[in-house]
């Protein structure tokens, strides 16, 4: 009787071992699984911050060329304004100059 009973309890024994040994090589593949989705992740990651300090660069750079051509453009506008004056004063001179040589025409 004593024996039967260590068969059965060592049979119950290999049995929870095994239940045991299949459930440690469940963990251990799903282990490896999430191992290899964190690897995954992680290169995704640095890929993204490639991609994120990349942009900031483009922004940087597209903000530097806007800032430059508002400037050009407000350099240029400036310069606009100044040759339109001169054209008025060149314009008013021509006026007046006309109208002195039809003045002196008239005298002759």
């Amino acid at each position: 009787e004593k024996s039967d009973v260590q068969s059965t309890l060592e049979m119950e024994l290999d049995r929870r071992s095994n239940d045991w040994s299949v459930k440690l090589a469940e963990f251990q593949s799903e282990e490896q699984r999430l191992r290899e989705r964190v690897r995954e992740l992680a290169e995704q990651n640095v890929s993204f911050q490639r991609e994120v300090t990349l942009l900031e660069s483009n922004r940087i750079d597209v903000s530097n060329k806007i800032t430059s051509l508002e400037l050009q453009n407000k350099q240029l506008n400036d310069e606009l304004q100044k040759v339109k004056k001169e054209h008025d004063t060149l314009l008013k001179s021509s006026v007046e100059l006309n109208d002195n040589l039809t003045k002196t025409a008239e005298g002759y």
